[in-house]
């Protein structure tokens, strides 16, 4: 099992890690709380490839055009 963070995927994507947090932070917000295992003050992360990387990756490829 490889864990990646919000971090971790928003520096492979050459994207502000504080920028990827706040379009998931405001996506979770507004999608009906999409992400409802992520808590507020905890780290994003995920297992790669998984359901909850694959979302996160939906919102950093939004971010990324």
């Amino acid at each position: 099992m490889t864990l990646i963070t919000a971090v971790e995927m928003a520096r492979q994507a050459h994207i502000d890690p504080q920028k990827f947090r706040k379009a998931l932070r405001k996506h979770n917000a507004q999608n009906d709380r999409e992400f409802p295992w992520h808590h507020r003050n905890e780290r994003w992360i995920a297992e790669v490839g998984s359901e909850r990387h694959l979302a996160m990756q939906r919102v950093l490829n939004e971010i990324s055009i």
